[in-house]
């Protein structure tokens, strides 16, 4: 038998030469201009250390005799990183000078056994026991560490992180080191959101992974593996690096069929909650669909929309009913719901690499909103002030699918995806004073449907790019509002119809190893037709719109890419020009410009793990649908607006740097970004507040100016030995703008502070503990109060008794001084032989009946108090195939 034993020191020698790396950085840094200067205090800033590794030990045979020239070396992918022969004593000393998280240690003499280890790189004693003769050993298992990286690959080890609470890959994802889920499930790395989720190196659901997130046994998952710097589209993968992440999901089998059923009932009111989700992933073909159903306030949207969608088609929904602003919590402690959706997703792949897949989802959802809202408009003079009893509610029926071709391989890409979307909305609200009610109907229908094709391919050092999109729009709103104290009664009929297509070509050639030039040649055409008519208001002006909006833009862009040693430069440098001709009955307008729209971005890799980052652009937003109509839209039961003024010419300069360290075998996270923008408009908003609340927007030709600063870090500390995981962070943000309000002109500045700290343990696996906070401190400089919320969350999973969970969750929120506290309490027992759970649970424990929150911006403070969900108990099954 082998053996080999441990004796971890946590002592490490650290050197650094300053001089010579900043030399180095000096040697690619333009050392001329605004934009060398940034890279060059990019560089600088951060000071990169060599850590030197130190393995010792001794060498001896099945008796205990000590051997002398044993050979022993360290190696990494191949690579030699240390040698070193045993003494007469037997032992010998290495150092290692790498920054590698794990090495592959091989231990050979003549006349024994050679025996390989792979083990994590940190200082440590190894003592090595050989075995005479040629023979095979049997097999040495070495535990590898919880976190393993290989490259821009992260490897998390799931059991390592999984607790008695969790069910779903879902529930573990939350707790990696580096890893963060919103509300609505949305997965951040390193702040940033991931561009891709893949099982097994497969894209089943493109943005609506939250099907699998929140389904898949964890049991099924044997590592979860981030990509990071991930192009999704091979064949680009040298030539364009992204700076977003991926999920990938790893199974423990190949041919996985599983999946997440359950049913649950309870009351006040009579409460159900179902899901059935069957999930099958087997080498080239996966399936997954699921039904799902509830009035518990579980929000289904997110699961079944497409984070990854890029908007291109954003349905235009111009009016709207009131609503109260909804807390930013859990929706479970809000949402008075009837949700009901179905989605199929299905994907099959050839052994030529070609993907065909198939995504359907149907939702059905129903909300209802209730609570008042009190709203103050600080102007010259008497401030308006006024308080109403709000009741919303909200149908929604939502219909969409997908059939996309794929091949994604290292050297040639195809894609061609159909797409269509249909929706239907019919809202209501109402809006009480004391001496009128506003009655609002609201209905709408969109629908879209396009055709999206990509092809890529290499020859020789050339890789060539073709795009074809073409897609139709079509919009159509209805609003009506009935007031009880008056024969008024306003309608608004709204209509759009839009032609949309994008076409490009490009070539990228490579020039020797490190660099590279791209020319880009494209076109847009945007055809739309806007109908819209007011009746029965009392505003005087024009009241009806009738035009076309032509927007065609042809491009050029030249891109270069510079690799040298440890930097990625790429330099953008793209001319477009826009000729919109906007055409309404009365008088045809046209604008013709030409725009440069340079941008640089910049990422240094000093050592492995530390990561420095910086992007510099310049960008112009010229008019857009939208932007002008001379006749007045009533968008709500209070705004009326019009825009008979120029077309949109704003310009922005924006850049930002950035820092991110990621050690995976010390645990240490660290992102540090600091952002900047500062826009220039040609047109201001002028908006006129009636005494009742009412509002009038006109626009005025008048350059302004608006300025934006955000600076936001996140130190993250994972303790292997505790199993423990300890955060803290910062945001600071400044928004300044321009507006006019009753005739006056104003500046206004909105400042706000957000320090976070989040504590995970998970040290014993019959307890788990979970805790954070918050703090928010919002200012505005015309208010005279400002915002201060403080927010905690507790909670507990804890496994005394067998087969048995206890789970308590517990919230404070303070606004304003103002207390709200919230307590969940559930009972799960498993049944082992049939692997299937009962909850009891009850949510609201304290029956907290509402909740006050207060919003500041510019002008405007309202404070709301919004009805919640009351006490509740609901006895739910599960069980996991």
């Amino acid at each position: 038998m082998n053996r080999v034993e441990f004796s971890l020191s946590l002592k490490r020698n650290i050197t650094f030469n300053w001089n010579k790396f900043r030399m180095s950085i000096c040697k690619y840094s333009f050392s001329k201009g605004f934009i060398g200067r940034i890279l060059l205090i990019m560089a600088l800033s951060g000071k990169g250390i060599i850590a030197q590794t130190r393995i010792e030990g001794t060498a001896r045979d099945t008796d205990q005799n000590l051997l002398p020239a044993v050979n022993i070396t360290v190696t990494k992918e191949g690579k030699l990183l240390a040698f070193a022969v045993t003494k007469t004593d037997g032992s010998y000393h290495l150092k290692v000078n790498a920054q590698v998280d794990s090495v592959l240690i091989a231990v050979s003499k003549m006349g024994y056994t050679n025996q390989e280890f792979l083990l994590p790189n940190k200082n440590q004693r190894l003592d090595f026991v050989l075995q005479k003769g040629d023979f095979t050993l049997k097999e040495v298992k070495v535990e590898l560490p919880p976190i393993r990286r290989r490259g821009d690959t992260l490897s998390y080890k799931i059991e390592e992180f999984q607790s008695v609470a969790d069910r779903t890959i879902g529930d573990v994802i939350k707790k990696l080191p580096g890893i963060n889920v919103d509300a609505d499930g949305i997965i951040y790395y390193q702040g940033n959101p991931i561009n891709r989720y893949y099982v097994e190196d497969m894209n089943l659901l493109d943005g609506r992974y939250g099907l699998v997130n929140e389904n898949l046994p964890h049991g099924k998952v044997a590592i979860v593996q981030v990509y990071e710097n991930h192009q999704p589209i091979r064949a680009l993968d040298s030539l364009r690096p992204s700076d977003r992440a991926a999920i990938n999901i790893k199974l423990k089998n190949k041919v996985t069929k599983t999946g997440n059923f359950q049913y649950g009932a309870g009351f006040q009111p009579f409460l159900w909650n179902v899901n059935a989700t069957p999930i099958v992933f087997v080498p080239n073909f996966q399936f997954l669909t699921s039904v799902k159903s509830n009035n518990t306030g579980e929000n289904l949207f997110p699961q079944f929309y497409d984070n990854f969608q890029n908007g291109l088609f954003a349905k235009e929904n111009w009016l709207s009913v009131s609503s109260v602003s909804p807390p930013g919590f859990s929706p479970k402690r809000w949402m008075d719901n009837r949700s009901h959706a179905l989605s199929l997703n299905t994907l099959k792949k050839s052994t030529r690499s070609l993907e065909m897949k198939l995504n359907v989802s149907l939702v059905l959802d129903q909300q209802r909103r209730s609570g008042n809202s009190t709203t103050t408009y600080f102007l010259e003079g008497e401030p308006v002030h006024f308080a109403e009893d709000i009741l919303s509610r909200f149908k929604t029926n939502h219909l969409s699918g997908a059939l996309e071709f794929i091949k994604n391989v290292p050297h040639a890409y195809f894609n061609n995806k159909l797409t269509f979307e249909k929706e239907w909305r019919a809202d209501e609200a109402q809006n009480a004073r004391f001496t009128r009610i506003y009655n609002q109907e609201n209905s709408t229908g969109n629908f879209r449907i396009s055709n999206n094709f990509h092809r890529i391919f290499n020859l020789r050092h050339t890789t060539y790019n073709f795009y074809s999109l073409i897609s139709y729009v079509q919009n159509t709103q209805d609003l009506s509002v009935k007031l009880t104290d008056s024969l008024a009664n306003p309608q608004q009929v709204f209509s759009h119809r839009g032609f949309n297509t994008h076409h490009f070509a490009d070539f990228s050639v490579r020039i020797k190893k490190r660099f590279s030039i791209a020319l880009r040649t494209g076109s847009q055409i945007a055809l739309s037709h806007i109908h819209t008519k007011l009746s029965g208001h009392e505003v005087k002006t024009n009241t009806v719109n009738n035009f076309q909006w032509n927007t065609f833009k042809t491009y050029i862009s030249a891109g270069m890419t510079f690799t040298p040693g440890k930097w990625w430069l790429n330099l953008n440098f793209p001319f477009a020009h826009y000729y919109i001709d906007y055409s309404p009955e009365e008088r045809r307008r046209t604008f013709s410009r030409l725009v440069p729209e340079p941008m640089l971005n910049a990422r240094l890799k000093s050592v492995p793990g530390l990561e420095f980052t910086g992007n510099i652009r310049y960008s112009n937003l010229l008019a857009q649908l939208g932007d002008i109509y001379t006749g007045s839209i009533m968008q709500n039961y209070l705004t009326v607006v019009s825009k008979n003024t120029d077309f949109t010419d704003d310009r922005r300069l924006s850049g930002g740097v950035g820092v991110n360290y990621n050690n995976a075998v010390s645990g240490l996270s660290f992102n540090l970004n600091l952002n900047a923008s500062r826009g220039i408009q040609n047109r201001l908003p002028q908006n006129y507040i009636l005494p009742d609340g009412s509002t009038e927007v006109q626009y005025m030709a008048k350059r302004n100016l608006s300025h934006t600063q955000s600076g936001k870090v996140q130190l993250t500390q994972y303790l292997f030995g505790l199993k423990t995981s300890l955060s803290a962070g910062l945001l600071v943000m400044k928004f300044q703008n321009e507006q006019w309000v009753n005739g006056y002109p104003g500046s206004f500045t909105n400042r706000t502070i957000e320090p976070n700290a989040h504590l995970k343990v998970n040290r014993f696996k019959q307890v788990e503990l979970t805790y954070s906070t918050r703090y928010t401190h919002v200012k505005g400089s015309n208010q005279p109060e400002s915002i201060r919320q403080f927010q905690q969350q507790m909670g507990m999973a804890l496994a005394v008794v067998k087969n048995t969970v206890f789970i308590a969750n517990a919230e404070h929120h303070s606004i304003n001084a103002q207390d709200y506290f919230f307590s969940d309490l559930t009972v799960r027992y498993t049944v082992p032989k049939i692997k299937q759970d009962f909850e009891l649970g009850v949510v609201n424990l304290f029956n907290q009946n509402t909740f006050k929150s207060i919003y500041l911006n510019n002008y405007i403070m309202q404070e709301t108090i919004f009805r919640l969900r009351p006490r509740q108990f609901l006895l739910r099954g599960s069980f996991r195939l």
